[in-house]
């Protein structure tokens, strides 16, 4: 049940059984810190322990120096943490990018086509998300500006690329099953 409300964003609005309009997660929040059901209550001081025994296991596994989480940490007097950096080292990264998402966005791009379309190729799949961070088929919000590149290409090119695109579709098709075919055997 927790995850199923964490699942909700915090401002879509549900109504109560009284027909009050209710956020989902400010429920669970004054659940989890006020708990007012009977099953909840029972269950505080339990749950209580239980998570202070979590986070006390969290925190060695963390702090354990033959693991990389350890040098992020300044509780663990980690070489890469914040508090061992120096004002310089803080003030140069002011701007960066600090997380691998540019890196990871190919593949969630690429799961979120093979989820939505089920059967696609991972070849197809990927083609689509590639196409999607690239922008090569955007357009502004109203449709008249076209910002993409393949939009941005003269009527003559990109009838030329739709016509090169049919016609070597058969081959590459043929080409991708027999890969499936070799796989499974």
């Amino acid at each position: 049940m927790l995850l199923y409300v964490l699942s909700f964003s915090e401002t879509k609005q549900t109504h109560s059984l009284d027909g009050s309009s209710v956020l989902p997660f400010d429920l669970l929040k004054a659940e989890l810190f006020y708990p007012s059901r009977k099953e909840n209550v029972a269950t505080n001081e339990t749950v209580q322990k239980m998570a202070v025994e979590m986070a006390t296991c969290f925190l060695i596994e963390l702090r354990d120096p033959k693991k990389a989480t350890s040098d992020y940490l300044t509780s663990a007097e980690g070489k890469f943490s914040w508090g061992y950096t120096t004002e310089a080292d803080h003030n140069a990264l002011i701007g960066k990018m600090a997380t691998n998402d540019s890196a990871e966005s190919p593949f969630a791009m690429l799961t979120q086509q093979m989820q939505q379309f089920g059967t696609i190729l991972g070849i197809h799949a990927s083609a689509v998300g590639q196409a999607k961070m690239n922008g090569d088929f955007k357009r502004d919000s109203q449709g008249r500006e076209s910002t993409g590149s393949f939009l941005r290409l003269p009527k003559e090119m990109k009838e030329s690329l739709l016509r090169l695109a049919l016609s070597i579709a058969p081959d590459v098709r043929r080409k991708e099953q027999a890969a499936l075919d070799r796989q499974r055997e």
